[in-house]
């Protein structure tokens, strides 16, 4: 079916009736519009955005979208599993360093001089 459609001094289009009816295009809508070599190319536009990005995607996972999305919970799932083992490994030793008195969170200090230590040969008994 060919319709034809002449093009105004303001460079506007009337869509053909029949296209209009067919298409179910009502005053207001939208259409899209491409160029395809030498033709142009409407299409009624979706009133949802979602509706118009349905499908934007696609093919941008790879042909296996479901492998895809697989791969990488098991990544995830094999990434929390490593941090849970770095944790209680962690937590166990800082349990062993309060064992013998030691404390994870400070770092070794050398002994503290004292002015009031022992002078050498002075007894402080009395």
């Amino acid at each position: 079916m060919a319709l034809s459609a002449k093009v105004s001094s303001r460079n506007q289009i009337s869509l053909p009736s029949e296209a209009r009816k067919r298409l179910g295009i009502e005053p207001g809508d939208r259409l899209t519009v491409q160029i395809r070599d030498d033709a142009l190319v409407l299409r009624k536009r979706p009133l949802k955005a979602s509706e118009r990005l349905l499908g934007i995607a696609k093919g941008s996972y790879g042909p296996d979208s479901d492998k895809y999305l697989d791969d990488l919970r098991n990544e995830l799932e094999e990434n929390l599993r490593d941090r849970e083992e770095l944790v209680r490994r962690r937590s166990e030793e800082a349990g062993a360093s309060r064992a013998r008195g030691e404390r994870s969170d400070l770092p070794a200090a050398a002994p503290i001089a004292s002015k009031h230590a022992q002078a050498p040969g002075r007894d402080l008994q009395r």
